[in-house]
């Protein structure tokens, strides 16, 4: 479990949280929220309700220059779930008029099965965007970029030259600024959940010009997760999930195909972030969870140029209490091992938990700590074995994890 605290707000808190004033020089500097994967289905699963009380929770802060929603505006791209998506952001007491929405298609919108209906058609007859956009935001350059179909690497020859060129176009004219992104897909092996869905159709190029600054959605892990930032020759960054999240393939036991345990309740996790611009090489941004309405803290600030989240090792490592200690509790032929979370200086994100016969493991599990529900997240985890070893005397251990794979010294019953 992380050590950190969370920080709920009213409408007032733009005022406590001292963000942008109307009259103060911030003001001048782009502040704008990035969300994704919200993923209208047309039915009646949810989907309004989340996406209604991320954008009201969003709206709040207040002082949005736009709001980009980077991907998966629907589940399969019909029109009744586009009808579904303009009902909500139409909703003058959800988005107010002067609001402005920038979208972008991702993947799902091209799972149309309706009459082979046409999916791009859907969205620019109902969305009434341009597939990839170049806009200026109070002097500071921003390039949207749609993709073209169902896989990571659908992203066909035009939208990546329409990329490449106006990357080349920003640099240029705003040689000392950041280039804000926003496609769907992450590019891969960056940021957190890319080495499982990203693409390389952007890759080639990205590298090219470090002032740029790509957001991205797909990926649905928890924002929480500090490698959700990478820096390298470029800057990538993951939004998270309005719908539902999920885990890099095969990182927990419970959680094999990718999923989060718990996932048949997705109202858990509806995340997203703000983002204020602070100067020509600083952004802050911030992490909010918008089932609780919480903030999830340390803000990142972000400098494009001297790339100060580039090359982190996470430590140092988890450390449980000093007293902590696991328990194990017999039900005829099953043991559940229970024990208190450990704490760590970001995030923890698993615990191994092994049953041992002297110096020989005989049973052993990967349990993730449950970070996304933030300050929810409960304080003790458990583990049941079954079939063990008959006539043994065995020892349960548990091992803290961080995103970073650091290990704190065990615990033992």
């Amino acid at each position: 479990m992380k050590r950190r605290n969370f920080l709920k707000t009213t409408v007032a808190a733009p005022l406590l949280m001292g963000l942008n004033i109307a009259d103060g020089a911030e003001s001048m500097l782009p502040r704008f929220a990035v969300i994704s994967d919200i993923h209208f289905s047309g039915g009646n699963n949810g989907c309004v309700q989340k996406v209604s009380r991320t954008l009201k929770n969003f709206i709040a802060k207040g002082n949005l220059d736009a709001i980009f929603v980077v991907g998966d505006l629907t589940n399969n791209g019909q029109a009744a779930q586009y009808r579904q998506l303009v009902s909500v952001f139409g909703d003058k007491d959800v988005v107010p008029e002067s609001q402005r929405v920038v979208y972008m298609m991702g993947n799902h919108e091209y799972y149309n099965k309706e009459n082979n209906g046409d999916s791009t058609k859907n969205y620019t007859d109902f969305c009434k965007q341009p597939l990839h956009q170049f806009i200026d935001v109070k002097g500071f350059p921003f390039i949207t970029v749609s993709i073209n179909g169902g896989g990571e690497n659908s992203y066909n020859a035009d939208s990546q030259k329409f990329l490449s060129d106006k990357l080349a176009e920003a640099a240029a004219k705003y040689p000392d600024k950041p280039i804000f992104c926003f496609a769907h897909i992450p590019p891969r092996n960056t940021c957190y959940g890319s080495k499982s869905w990203g693409t390389a159709n952007f890759y080639p190029f990205l590298h090219e010009y470090p002032q740029t600054v790509f957001f991205s959605g797909h990926t649905h892990t928890p924002i929480g997760d500090p490698r959700m930032i990478w820096q390298d020759t470029f800057t990538s960054i993951n939004d998270g999930s309005v719908a539902y999240a999920c885990l890099e393939q095969n990182e927990v036991d419970a959680g094999k195909g990718g999923y989060l345990p718990g996932n048949e309740q997705p109202g858990n996790v509806q995340e997203g972030f703000i983002v204020n611009v602070k100067s020509s090489e600083v952004f802050e941004i911030e992490r909010w969870d918008a089932v609780r309405n919480e903030e999830i803290l340390p803000r990142w600030n972000v400098n494009w140029k001297n790339k100060n989240y580039a090359k982190r090792d996470g430590k140092p490592a988890p450390k449980f209490a000093v007293d902590a200690k696991p328990t194990v509790v017999a039900d005829g032929t099953s043991y559940t091992v229970s024990f208190p979370q450990a704490t760590d200086n970001e995030n923890v994100f698993r615990y191994l938990v092994e049953l041992k016969d002297g110096d020989k493991t005989v049973a052993s599990y990967r349990k993730f700590s449950v970070f996304y529900l933030n300050s929810e997240t409960p304080k003790t985890l458990s583990v049941k074995f079954e079939k063990l070893p008959e006539g043994k005397e065995l020892t349960a251990s548990v091992t803290a994890l961080d995103s970073f794979d650091n290990r704190s010294e065990s615990i033992e019953s």
